[in-house]
């Protein structure tokens, strides 16, 4: 398992490296420990975490042991009652570049969604399913636009651009402004799936780099 990146030195005896062909990183070189059984079992038990939550299935895992390498990833499994019958709702967050997007996603956005599919369900008995598609769509992009816009809202007048540079600093390094700020500068995908109570239709979307089969 790769362990570190450093950069190239002359091999060390017993010493395992290999070279990652990355077009902007021709000299990275990752450093890895070779296990053999049991010790691979052992390893694999340490660095990951698995479950059932409900009738859902679970497991993570990442390699990297550095603390500030923790994983970014998440996953979301809600059982809502809505009118006395279940909805089921799934999701995957991979972040990247930080938690703060992540956590703030899966804390946030199943909720968003759960108190909008309630209205909609509530207001309208004869739903269509196209009508939780758009539910789904609107609150996805919504949301996502919703992060950017905390920033902006923390910068007075009409544009960012004439602000002068030690007045923004001072707006980005107050410490009430940190969680905006940081969840603006780290990022997730998003990939959701809710089934009606009847278990008829099934909605999936997703937002980044990530999509889902049947």
């Amino acid at each position: 398992m790769a362990t570190g990146v450093e950069a190239p030195t002359a091999p060390r005896s017993g010493d395992r490296r290999t070279w990652v062909p990355y077009p902007d990183y021709p000299d990275l070189v990752w450093r890895y420990t070779h296990f053999n059984e049991p010790e691979i079992t052992s390893k694999f038990e340490e660095l990951a975490q698995w479950g059932t939550a409900g009738d859902t299935d679970y497991a993570t895992l990442q390699p990297c042991t550095n603390p500030s390498e923790a994983s970014q990833d998440r996953h979301a499994v809600h059982d809502w009652e809505i009118d006395g019958r279940r909805w089921r709702f799934r999701g995957l967050f991979d972040g990247h570049g930080g938690h703060e997007a992540v956590n703030y996603t899966v804390q946030s956005l199943p909720s968003l969604i759960l108190g909008r599919l309630s209205s909609r369900v509530r207001d309208k008995q004869l739903w269509e399913p196209s009508d939780i598609s758009q539910l789904l769509g609107q609150t996805m992009v919504e949301f996502d636009n919703s992060i950017g816009q905390a920033f902006v809202d923390l910068v007075p007048g009409p544009s960012i651009k004439e602000l002068p540079d030690a007045q923004l600093e001072a707006i980005v390094n107050d410490p009430k402004n940190l969680d905006a700020v940081l969840r603006c500068m780290r990022g997730t995908t998003a990939l959701i799936a809710l089934v009606d109570p009847d278990g008829a239709n099934l909605w999936v979307a997703s937002l980044g780099d990530c999509t889902a089969s049947e």
